[in-house]
């Protein structure tokens, strides 16, 4: 584990809920010199270990979606609850190479999907939306499976409350991908 980073979110507890400026992750130990072979950093991942996880290639730490879910579950009366959705939608996707299942998993539905089914009528649901079919382009239709069928059904039904014009054009790409996973297979 030479050389990885540790990952922070970029949020903190101070009474209220508050975020450490922009919409990605944020390196704590990240900086030259701090590694997480070093104690220091090693006590902090020992001590948070259950709320972190390491993607082996690239030795990098980060806190799981789940954990941001959790919270936001929470305490979805709060006033930042939006703010927190919005946040976690925008978080990056630990990967090496992002295929089809780690675009629909990843990207749209540990993400994104999660925001447009708390918020269907929220400020970002354009930019949701727009993230998703930024995305699903990239998906390779000759790789799927049927995971990633039942991952395009599941993404489909969570639209059904979204109102946006912009769901249309989601709603004909799952289609086209759809068809060309089904031929291919």
């Amino acid at each position: 584990m030479r050389g990885g980073k540790l990952q922070q979110v970029g949020i903190r507890f101070r009474g209220n809920f508050s975020f450490a400026g922009y919409n990605s992750s944020i390196a704590l130990f990240g900086l030259e010199g701090f590694h997480d072979d070093q104690p220091l950093v090693r006590s902090w991942i020992l001590n948070h270990g259950e709320l972190i996880d390491e993607f082996g290639p690239s030795e990098e730490w980060s806190v799981p979606t789940r954990h941001f879910w959790h919270v936001y579950e929470s305490n979805n009366a709060m006033p930042w609850a939006e703010e927190l959705a919005w946040f976690v939608a925008n978080l990056p996707v630990q990967h090496d190479e992002c295929e089809t299942t780690c675009i629909l998993a990843g990207y749209i539905q540990d993400r994104i999907l999660q925001y447009w089914t708390r918020f269907p009528f929220g400020p970002h649901i354009g930019e949701a939306l727009t993230k998703a079919g930024d995305n699903l382009p990239q998906v390779d239709p000759t790789s799927c499976d049927k995971d990633d069928l039942k991952l395009l059904a599941c993404i489909r039904d969570s639209l059904s409350r979204v109102t946006h014009p912009l769901k249309r054009d989601i709603l004909k790409s799952l289609g086209e991908i759809e068809r060309a996973c089904s031929i291919s297979k």
